[in-house]
């Protein structure tokens, strides 16, 4: 597990999500944040060992806000979602995953689109564009919606030659 990859950040990022697959990494990582000078942290270890939120279920997050550590659970029902099973987000070869990234972006309705949400949603309280979870999720969502979303991925591959 790269433990200190999020720590030592060359970018001098001080808003950040990291995901954590061992939760005895929860006691740790926030604080080092904290020191390290971050504004906004929220560190996530979701159920079944997932670095990321968890959209199988309930995940403890550990969030640095106002010079503050707030440990908490998120719920998906906490923010008007449905828990998906793990046989319904695996991912596969890697045209197959582009297939499902341009699914969801483009609007599609499933358990990736609600694996996307929640972790798009993790960026945007962090980089306060939302105020509380609820909202977050609801933005990530209607920014999927809009369009916007499929549009920077386009701008992106553009950019990249494709």
């Amino acid at each position: 597990m790269n433990v200190l990859g999020p720590l030592t950040n060359p970018a001098g990022a001080r808003r950040q999500v990291v995901g954590v697959a061992d939760e005895s990494l929860l006691d740790l990582i926030p604080g080092a944040l904290q020191e390290l000078g971050h504004i906004r942290a929220l560190v996530v270890h979701g159920c079944h060992g997932l670095d990321e939120i968890s959209p199988l279920g309930s995940t403890r997050v550990v969030e640095l806000r106002n010079g503050a550590l707030l440990d908490y659970e998120l719920t998906l029902e906490s923010v008007g979602l449905s828990p998906v099973k793990a046989s319904e987000i695996a991912g596969g070869e890697p045209e197959e995953n582009a297939r499902i990234v341009k699914a969801v972006l483009s609007g599609e309705a499933g358990a990736h689109r609600t694996a996307v949400v929640l972790n798009a949603a993790a960026a945007l309280l962090v980089s306060d564009r939302a105020p509380d979870w609820p909202s977050a999720v609801s933005l990530a969502g209607d920014t999927i919606d809009s369009g916007a979303a499929a549009a920077a991925l386009e701008r992106l591959i553009a950019s990249t030659c494709g």
